[in-house]
């Protein structure tokens, strides 16, 4: 039974060498507010102790079971219930976001021209299209405070997701993507303001903490549509356009005079 429940729930059975029959399947039903009793009717009382221990020999624990619903409680804290933040409130307190590592998502009032938005998560009349990470790695000493802050301030250089919205918003806000300095950079040039104005007067941005912030990420790009994820998200419809857009864009940049400056 708690096999199958796995594959209804997760996509895939839990498999039974997974787990033990006895009191850890009593446990992890009682936690789910089952009530167990012996064959004849006398109800088992109720057991206190943890469902995670730790791997003997070829046994798993339930730890793969804890870890999938903590990750989806996760999520479902982050896309629907955590708070939206515009750069006009971000740029009131230094002290946000924190500096500390974790997953943020964007949501958006208007959508660039050919982005699906049919099947997004929705807040008000906003729609989620885009989800990332600060740091990417345990390596960067980055944080959810300097990735979105550079989303809002900086250029398409550094920030994929400034990249992608500048080349779907070309035809409107005239942002090409141009080499600029040495001609190793890429950005939309003098146009970049025009970017930045667009995402503070059209994007919110909310987060959650999170230690291993690519963990949290995988599960919702496995679980939520994202228009405007490229990497790990080749489930979506979308993917393969988006690539080619900005392939496209970096491609005729390469073939443009460098402009001078940053």
């Amino acid at each position: 039974m708690i096999s199958l429940a796995c594959g209804a729930a997760f996509g895939r059975p839990l498999p039974s060498t997974a787990f033990s029959g006895g009191l850890e399947t009593n446990r992890c039903l009682q936690r789910l507010g089952f009530t167990v009793a012996v064959r004849g009717g006398a109800r088992l009382p109720l057991a206190k102790p943890s469902l995670v221990r730790p791997v003997v020999g070829e046994r798993a624990s339930f730890a793969p079971v804890a870890l999938e619903e903590k990750l989806e409680d996760l999520k479902q804290t982050l896309l629907r219930s955590a708070r939206l933040y515009t750069w006009a409130e971000l740029a009131m307190s230094k002290d946000l976001p924190p500096a500390k590592s974790g997953v943020y998502a964007w949501f958006f009032a208007s959508a660039p021209l050919e982005v699906p938005v049919e099947n997004c998560i929705q807040r008000g009349d906003r729609h989620l299209l885009y989800v990332g990470i600060s740091p990417s790695s345990s390596a960067s000493g980055e944080t959810l405070r300097s990735r979105i802050r550079y989303h809002f301030r900086g250029n398409a250089e550094g920030s994929t997701f400034g990249k992608t919205l500048g080349c779907l918003l070309e035809s409107r806000l005239g942002t090409v993507l141009r080499r600029v300095g040495s001609g190793k950079r890429m950005t939309f040039g003098p146009q970049e303001p025009a970017l930045t104005r667009w995402i503070a007067e059209t994007a919110a941005v909310a987060w959650i903490e999170s230690a291993k912030p690519w963990v949290l990420e995988k599960h919702i790009l496995a679980t939520v549509g994202l228009p405007l994820n490229i990497d790990d998200n080749d489930g979506h419809p979308f993917r393969l356009r988006l690539r080619e857009i900005r392939d496209s864009a970096r491609r005729r940049a390469r073939q443009l005079p460098i402009l001078a400056g940053s």
